[in-house]
């Protein structure tokens, strides 16, 4: 019997219950059971502890009930996801020699551990052997009776009690010299092991990181090195890790980064500077933001969060420690590279939101925040220590993202504006409030959105995020509309007004794929503002002829299956889905208005047939930029396309990046824009 058929990875261990303070006296049942409980908590930290100082992963410990000098009894111990589960064995016996010895243990150790010999603890670690160590005489014999291990395990009641959880930590004690898994050499050997294999990780090859550990004895002598890099082609590193382990397991981590780290970026920035008519000095800004990693303050931010915290194993510490590192410079350069943090980082949907560890899973509204500082050049420095501030503190992560809320900018406002009427009349107070105001409001909100500078005063700004932010999830969208807010703040009248009440009448998710859409199509969102009252009539249009596919009204869907070449007939074998995201074989993606599709199997594969079709105002109304690319690529040899959504991932089994067969595209416009439903015509384009 192996150890994992003994306990499996996933097995259900009974939990330790958490307590509060109890209500009850001391001499009260309730109270000796929460003393109790308090009890085991405490000696399974206590060996925990021992286990992790010691690279113990996991442990045997055999004994003899009270008054029974043949049959033992054996405990078994380890560390899962940074607990340490202890139970007892049900386990079957074996003879060998006439003696009767613990199936289970017949294959870790040479020395068969009999059921009659007294306290033995056997031992291993992450790539070890076991080590056997025999306790001896330090305990007579366990604290309870056989019967009692007998009624527990035919109840399958195996958790430990206090009192034997006391007695494998006091054993460990008493041997504490010989608890150490392998010698000073394998600590480096297997440390480099599990660094390396994060350095390998391909979703971080960006990244140019090198480590070098070392680990020194008591007097400062190195006793065993290693220099690790992601890529040993490259003699130099971007980013470097210097870490020295010292007796104890004590760490020490120095953050180095590279004089030319990110300077490949600096013309770029320079010149966007020179064309907004920025002072801003680029390569300063560059220096004082890898300055910024290297900080004492930084250094031990991180520390406390991936190894002061961690309840990992030592080895899986470090390498934890290591991809912190990775994912922050990832988006460090990212941030450089193209002004943004990754849209992986904060879009759940996106392929690779799950490649990044959760701390570096942001809230929607901080990417997008964070964006906005970057946009704003000057904010640069500021965005990647906030990434720095997400990733290793909890309470700033949430602090950070309630900001972000109707209500927080509310109260921020409230705070703001009482403060103003208590300093109206003093002069020197009230240009302290106006620092103060754009300091602490700018720093936090990062240049946000660009409202601060572009959309006015403070309670236009407000009034403007409360009613937008709580109903969408992609800060891209948010700076589509309050683009679009910003341009008809100047003429209302030219439209701006109907464009408002168009869009609050909007729910959460059509606003939502409106604003994808014109964040995608640049030439929607400039047909928009030039002629906001006909971009309204054709969304109200789009909208009747989705009425009208979803009424399967005969008339309409026999114009589509006469352009398509089918019968109504075959239309009805298709699947109607709206509003449709289409990744492009060009790059980006296009939404169809309305979209048919068929399953059709050919020999062993499936294959998805597709009719487009595009609404239009009228028949002189010009197809957008991304439609165009669209229509250009459909029938092209090397042309694939595939579906961007998820939303149709439940209902009808068409994940994200199906392969999607564009049979025919169709436009769908209307010859009287005073009869929005009954008076359409239809054009095969493809």
């Amino acid at each position: 019997m192996s150890l994992d058929d003994t306990f499996p990875e996933n097995s259900e261990f009974p939990t330790i219950p958490s307590f509060q303070d109890s209500p009850f006296g001391d001499e009260s049942i309730f109270n000796k059971k929460f003393d109790d409980n308090q009890l085991v908590e405490k000696y399974l930290r206590d060996i925990l502890s021992l286990m992790q100082k010691n690279g113990i992963s996991q442990f045997y410990y055999t004994h003899l009930p009270v008054n029974n000098a043949n049959t033992g009894i054996l405990f078994y111990g380890k560390i899962q996801q940074g607990r340490l589960i202890v139970s007892i064995v049900p386990t079957r016996l074996s003879i060998n020699n006439e003696k009767f010895v613990y199936e289970v243990l017949e294959d870790k150790t040479d020395f068969k551990i009999t059921t009659h010999s007294k306290g033995n603890l056997l031992l291993k670690g992450e790539n070890t052997k076991w080590k056997l160590i025999s306790t001896g005489n330090n305990f007579e014999s366990l604290p309870f009776e056989t019967n009692n291990y007998l009624e527990r395990i035919s109840s399958n009641n195996l958790t430990l009690n206090y009192q034997e959880l006391m007695q494998i930590y006091e054993e460990m004690m008493a041997k504490r010299e010989h608890l150490a898994i392998g010698n000073k050499e394998n600590r480096i050997k297997e440390l480099s092991k599990v660094i390396q294999k994060q350095l390998e990780n391909p979703f971080y090859q960006t990244v140019k990181l090198c480590v070098y550990i070392k680990q020194v004895d008591a007097q400062g002598n190195v006793i065993g090195e290693n220099l690790l890099k992601t890529d040993y082609k490259t003699k130099e590193c971007e980013v470097r890790l210097n870490i020295t382990i010292k007796p104890g397991e004590k760490i020490e981590i120095k953050h180095v980064v590279h004089p030319n780290f990110l300077k490949e970026y600096e013309d770029k920035w320079k010149k966007e500077a020179r064309a907004r008519g920025l002072d801003v000095d680029i390569s300063q800004m560059r220096k004082e933001s890898n300055e910024e990693f290297e900080k004492k303050e930084t250094e031990y931010n991180f520390y406390q969060k991936f190894i002061q915290q961690s309840k990992a194993l030592f080895n899986d510490k470090i390498g934890g420690y290591v991809e912190a590192i990775q994912a922050t410079q990832k988006v460090a350069k990212n941030v450089w590279a193209e002004g943004t943090v990754y849209k992986s980082n904060w879009h759940s949907k996106d392929d690779d939101h799950k490649n990044w560890p959760e701390y570096m899973q942001f809230e929607p509204i901080v990417g997008g925040v964070t964006d906005g500082a970057i946009d704003e050049i000057i904010g640069i420095k500021m965005a990647i220590t906030t990434v720095y501030d997400i990733a290793t503190d909890e309470e700033k992560r949430n602090a950070f993202s309630q900001v972000f809320t109707a209500q927080g900018m509310e109260q921020m406002y409230a705070g703001l504006k009482q403060e103003a009427e208590e300093i109206y009349k003093d002069t020197e107070r009230s240009e302290h409030f106006v620092g103060k105001t754009t300091v602490a409001v700018g720093s936090m909100f990062l240049g946000g959105i660009g409202l601060f500078t572009k959309a006015g005063k403070l309670g236009e700004v407000l009034d403007s995020v409360s009613g937008f932010i709580k109903r969408i999830t992609n800060p891209k969208v948010v700076k589509v509309y309050e683009d679009i807010r910003n341009f008809f703040l100047k003429k209302p009248k030219d439209g701006g007004i109907e464009v408002n009440d168009y869009l609050k009448k909007l729910d959460d998710d059509a606003l939502n794929e409106l604003g994808e859409e014109l964040a995608e199509d640049v030439g929607m969102l400039d047909n928009l503002k030039k002629a906001p009252k006909n971009f309204i009539l054709g969304k109200n249009l789009e909208k009747n002829v989705e009425r009208l596919i979803q009424s399967n009204d005969s008339n309409f869907l026999s114009k589509i299956a006469e352009k398509a070449g089918i019968t109504i007939e075959e239309i009805a074998n298709y699947i109607p889905l709206q509003q449709v995201q289409i990744n492009l074989p060009t790059g980006g993606f296009t939404i169809a208005d309305n979209v048919w599709i068929k399953t059709v199997k050919v020999g062993d594969e499936i294959r998805y047939d597709v009719i487009v079709n595009e609404v239009k105002l009228s028949k002189a109304t010009d197809f957008t930029k991304r439609q165009n690319e669209f229509i250009e690529a459909i029938g092209k040899q090397d042309s694939k396309f595939k579906l961007r959504n998820t939303k149709f991932t439940e209902e009808y089994d068409l994940p994200q990046g199906t392969e999607l067969n564009i049979k025919t595209y169709i436009k769908t416009y209307s010859k009287d824009s005073n009869d929005l439903t009954n008076n359409l015509d239809f054009e095969k384009i493809k």
